[in-house]
């Protein structure tokens, strides 16, 4: 018989091992948040099978390898959290082809440039996302076309990610006026900011270690934090 459990919630405990693949028997699951824990390997395949799972935090813990492309299944994902861990390998579009209502994702990693998020320039998402969150890995050279088709964005993070060149104006331009938080530190990011940016909800700007030039835009009177270091 299928498991009537909707939420599963056990984080900020102590709990270590690997997650067992008995998880994907877990039909019902909409709500899955494992974090701060001492978890280890890799996240089972049989993750897929979780087809009504709209929310999965599996961040800080000691997790490695790997991210099963079975994630790709996960109809409902809404929220993707999968920060502080040691991921590696590659993250092709088989992992988000059918992921229609993701509307935030964190696959930060403890490993620089482990990770290698693989999508092609032609790929079209399916998703809108609010949030993305990559750092330490491998996402450039160029900036990646497929956040360029994200319009919606308010949060987002691109942390040494390999990226090299000018931010797209045209984009920029376009997600500033709901952009909330933004950081491109450490990455090889250079040219102007355009100077008609308009970002009236900014708090938050990180553009330390790239290589901008040029005189500054007016930003929004909300701004806590603005780094400019190097």
């Amino acid at each position: 018989t299928d498991s009537v459990l909707e939420s599963l919630d056990l984080s900020s405990n102590k709990l270590e091992d690997e997650l067992p693949d008995s998880l994907g028997m877990l039909h019902n699951l909409q709500y899955v948040n494992l974090e701060f824990n001492n978890f280890s390997g890799k996240i089972p395949e049989s993750i897929g099978k979780l087809s009504s799972l709209k929310t999965l935090n599996l961040s800080y813990n000691n997790m490695i390898g790997p991210i099963p492309d079975t994630l790709g299944q996960l109809f409902e994902l809404v929220h993707l959290d999968l920060y502080g861990n040691s991921w590696d390998g590659i993250l092709t579009e088989s992992h988000f082809t059918n992921l229609t209502r993701l509307r935030s994702i964190d696959v930060s990693t403890y490993r620089p440039m482990s990770l290698i998020v693989k999508l092609t320039h032609e790929w079209i998402p399916p998703f809108k996302l609010y949030t993305v969150g990559i750092t330490n890995c491998s996402v450039g050279p160029k900036f990646p076309a497929w956040l360029q088709l994200q319009t919606e964005l308010s949060d987002v993070t691109l942390r040494s990610t390999g990226i090299w060149g000018t931010i797209p104006e045209e984009w920029l331009l376009k997600v500033s006026l709901q952009l909330k938080y933004l950081d491109l530190s450490y990455n090889h990011i250079r040219g102007r900011l355009p100077l008609q940016l308009k970002c009236p909800t900014l708090y938050h700007i990180d553009l330390s270690y790239n290589r901008f030039d040029g005189p500054l835009p007016l930003l929004s009177a909300n701004l806590t934090i603005f780094n400019l270091e190097s």
